[in-house]
């Protein structure tokens, strides 16, 4: 009878273990992939209130940290014309890309962080913009 209780209580012990390695393990996740995505920040996107509003498989998701530009989106999206452009209205990054949801990665190593920025995004019938 004491071996039941002495193999219970172990089983018991063994089994909060597990638990607890599974909590700890679940925050160290959640803690890395925070600190991965903490200087990113998403840009709001606008369009002309004359055009159709965009399904929202049809907008772009653009994210920007210290020195990369982010384009994604929740279905393909092929040919799209992005415009980067700074404050004074000088292109920094001219070009046709396709977005995808795991998407679209722009690195600009030298830019000042200073600056204000804009992006356009032209889609085959859809004109889309906003400020970083």
């Amino acid at each position: 009878m004491v071996t039941l209780i002495i193999w219970c209580y172990f089983a018991t012990v063994i089994k909060t273990i597990a638990f607890m390695n599974k909590l700890k393990f679940t925050f160290f996740l959640i803690f890395t992939l925070f600190i991965c995505n903490v200087n990113a920040q998403t840009v709001t996107l606008y369009y002309d209130k004359g055009e159709d509003k965009p399904r929202k498989s049809e907008i772009p998701i653009v994210r920007y940290d210290d020195e990369t530009v982010t384009i994604s989106a929740d279905s393909l999206l092929n040919d799209v014309y992005i415009i980067i452009k700074d404050e004074a209205g000088q292109v920094i990054y001219n070009g046709v890309e396709d977005i995808t949801a795991e998407g679209k990665e722009l690195n600009f190593p030298d830019l000042p962080q200073s600056k204000k920025y804009s992006i356009e995004l032209y889609t085959d019938d859809k004109y889309m913009y906003g400020y970083f």
